[in-house]
């Protein structure tokens, strides 16, 4: 079940209400603080315990999983002094995804996208990157971290992300987000290709199901990577003294890849149509071979009425009624009639 937006009405801006999917877990909330001699990782930490070892280091990265408790994330936001206005987009996970920046910091709120393994289908999740001077902060909407692998590259020295700053490390974010997204689009136009056998071999209701949900599943993903291009762009021309013109070239890769992911988009939503398209006229092939066969055997029976009917008359003049071979030599008429028509029927390649 979803938190509508509809339950902040009424509210003054920047109520702090969470929007999104009901969750039960508790909210977790992981350190890592790095720089190129040494590495901490603290895991599921209070946030008491937060305030004590912030900024030891030259790269400090809080995650933050799970937004359900308002509390929690209030109590972040104080700390660090973000504005209310903004952890309202945050604990927003409808939100559309969008950029803000102000004197202390820069706020992206970002869409993850993965497979669903029991559907198969793209799950689409917030994220939002908090970027200041000293520290990084994620606020992830699932318990599961989706931001493993970065992870791994600071936790166990894979990279050069330990001999950049803060900047850098949200760039890694970022870009492994949007690195992710072409794993989703490549299996997505599988799923069309092996969709596109599908109606050629066996045209079924099922397949127009199939069809409509792949529509309602490319307007989410456009709404996801859509925006993003723009947020990366507004971010490459208005440079903020938070990210430095090293780290800032780095984002022009992200941007031709966002470019690519909206034409791969709109590839798949061509063919996706071109397929309800195919569909209707797999059916309308398939209702014109009945209509045919039906015209064909109704062309056939139309003679053969008239010769039962014609000597189905009850006149008594009617000298071949009498006939001893009359039964046989209209059974016999019939059958011939057939046999032409037949021929007839295949010569003019309607058979």
């Amino acid at each position: 079940m979803i938190e509508k937006v509809s339950g902040k009405m009424g509210l003054p801006p920047g109520a702090l209400v969470y929007v999104g999917k009901k969750r039960s877990f508790p909210t977790k909330v992981d350190y890592i603080g790095y720089d190129n001699k040494q590495i901490e990782f603290e895991k599921d930490i209070p946030v008491e315990r937060l305030k004590e070892i912030y900024a030891n280091n030259n790269v400090n990265w809080i995650d933050v999983r799970g937004l359900h408790n308002v509390e929690i994330i209030q109590e972040i936001g104080e700390f660090f002094k973000i504005d209310n206005l903004h952890l309202e987009d945050i604990l927003n996970t409808e939100h559309r995804p969008k950029i803000e920046e102000t004197e202390h910091y820069i706020l992206l709120c970002i869409k993850t996208i993965s497979i669903r393994k029991s559907t198969n289908k793209p799950k689409i999740r917030q994220l939002s990157v908090v970027l200041f001077e000293n520290c990084v902060i994620t606020f992830q909407e699932e318990e599961e971290c989706h931001l493993h692998m970065v992870k791994e590259r600071a936790v166990i020295k894979k990279g050069n992300i330990l001999n950049y700053g803060n900047d850098f490390l949200m760039y890694s974010i970022i870009d492994l987000i949007i690195d992710e997204y072409f794993g989703v689009i490549d299996k997505f136009h599988d799923s069309l290709e092996e969709l596109e056998s599908k109606i050629f071999n066996m045209c079924e209701e099922e397949s127009l199901i199939l069809i409509q949900d792949n529509k309602k599943y490319i307007i989410h993903l456009r709404r996801a990577i859509f925006p993003i291009r723009e947020e990366i762009f507004v971010l490459m021309k208005h440079a903020s003294d938070l990210i430095t013109s090293k780290t800032l070239n780095y984002f022009h890769d992200i941007y031709e890849h966002i470019y690519f992911h909206m034409e791969s988009l709109e590839n798949i939503r061509e063919i996706n149509a071109g397929l309800k398209d195919l569909y209707l006229s797999k059916i309308n092939l398939r209702m014109n071979q009945i209509m045919q066969t039906l015209t064909i055997f109704a062309s056939i029976f139309i003679p053969l009425t008239f010769i039962s009917g014609f000597y189905g008359m009850n006149f008594e003049n009617m000298p071949e009624l009498t006939w001893k071979y009359g039964y046989f030599a209209t059974i016999a008429v019939m059958i011939i009639t057939c046999v032409l028509l037949l021929i007839y029927f295949r010569r003019r390649k309607w058979l």
